[in-house]
């Protein structure tokens, strides 16, 4: 692997109280950018409170800490799934045509319940063991870009268009809804009683997941369309140029990264942050410091969120490469190759990394999910689907959901 330099970060702490059959050939090494210094520019929150509209009961309260189900499988965004998937090639248990473009937001199961966005204004929610529509949500009037959502006890919460919404989990009833300012692209966060989300604007805020109601707003600028992350009392935000830290009880920043780089999702494990750069590296950071650690050149452009997990962070690539790296030392570990671009968001359940091939063409035309050993890269088995995959696969029960691009729910089995 090509060495490359570390950068030194000033970190200013804000004052509390006002962001795959054999492996493939090993990357090419060409100039890597390095990311700039981090720089600390403390922004105070806005102000500006703007009340929910509640419509129903509102959520039930937990005694102890929630039990979340998130997009990405934790709050690090680290796309480990505790369940067990087939090592061969799995079966069609059932399946679903007709539901509408699949390119964004990711399905998300949870209690039996498999939540499905669309990017034409519906929600749907399906029985994960029989595929039995249980509701829906929406006009699917060909507008209305759904997030991923993420699923809270008996709420899911999720974004469409420029309103945050929490639905009933047993039958999509609206519970409260927030107007967030502009588009909302990327799955909201949970941690404990408090909802994060960002909009396409950079506009941050902390809300009340009970009752809708604001905690904090801060404005980190750019255009945002990755989720935001949390780790250790931090939460990480992109605004499509730099990397944003913010104090998640407040809303004040730590830090941000100086540069501008058109970063891809980013996962936080361990004290690292993951990222990959559409100017062709992936990266890992230190995510006290923002402090660069180790860097990998490659000649993709466009990458997919990281999967983190015993000692190695996966990740796919525009370049048609899924790569595995040493967490600790940045080195290929081993490389796959996929017959497209493989920017589909891996997940890793166990020993098997699950990933799925599409591109952002709008080529159509069937497409291959992949089960990877995970210590190997040995190809496991492939299973071909009828259309681009770009939204991440759910895992639950020992299951697998894949939402076509054409809009069509598989559950593999």
């Amino acid at each position: 692997m090509k060495p490359i330099r570390l950068v030194t970060v000033s970190i200013a702490f804000a004052v509390v109280g006002l962001t795959l059959a054999a492996c493939g050939p090993a990357a090419t090494a060409s100039p890597t950018p390095e990311p700039p210094m981090a720089t600390a520019s403390p922004v105070p929150p806005s102000a500006t409170r703007i009340p929910p509209t509640a419509t129903a009961a509102p959520p039930t309260a937990t005694a102890g800490p929630p039990v979340v189900t998130l997009f990405r499988g934790d709050a690090g965004r680290t796309g480990r799934i505790e369940s067990v998937v087939p090592r061969t090639l799995p079966t069609v248990v059932w399946q679903k045509t007709g539901l509408g473009l699949g390119v964004l937001g990711a399905p998300l199961v949870a209690d039996g319940v498999l939540i499905v966005p669309n990017q034409i204004g519906k929600l749907r929610a399906f029985d994960a063991a029989t595929g039995d529509e249980l509701w829906v949500v929406g006009n699917g009037n060909g507008r209305g870009i759904v997030t991923s959502p993420v699923i809270v006890g008996d709420t899911v919460y999720a974004g469409r268009d420029d309103t945050l919404y929490a639905l009933a989990l047993a039958d999509g009833a609206e519970r409260w809804h927030y107007a967030a300012g502009a588009l909302i692209y990327s799955a909201p966060l949970v941690v404990r009683d408090t909802l994060y989300f960002i909009n396409q604007d950079g506009g941050v805020a902390a809300l009340d997941r009970l009752t809708g109601a604001v905690l904090w707003q801060a404005d980190v600028g750019g255009f945002a369309v990755h989720p935001p992350v949390y780790a250790n009392g931090r939460l990480y935000v992109e605004n499509g140029q730099r990397i944003v830290t913010l104090n998640l009880a407040t809303g004040v920043e730590f830090w941000h990264s100086a540069d501008s780089l058109s970063y891809a999702p980013l996962a936080v494990d361990a004290g690292r942050i993951y990222v990959g750069a559409a100017e062709g590296s992936f990266f890992a950071l230190n995510a006290s410091t923002g402090n660069l650690l180790w860097g990998y050149p490659t000649d993709g452009s466009d990458w997919s969120a990281p999967a983190v997990g015993d000692g190695r962070v996966f990740v796919g690539s525009r370049n048609e490469t899924v790569y595995a790296f040493d967490t600790t030392t940045g080195d290929l570990v081993w490389s796959f190759a996929t017959e497209d671009w493989a920017v589909c968001d891996p997940v890793l359940a166990g020993d098997t990394l699950i990933v799925g091939e599409g591109n952002h063409d709008r080529r159509e035309g069937p497409r291959h999910l992949y089960a990877l050993d995970a210590a190997t890269g040995a190809e496991l088995w492939r299973f071909e689907a009828d259309g681009r995959l770009l939204a991440a696969p759910a895992v639950a029960d020992g299951t697998i959901y894949i939402l076509t691009a054409v809009g069509t729910l598989y559950a593999l089995k």
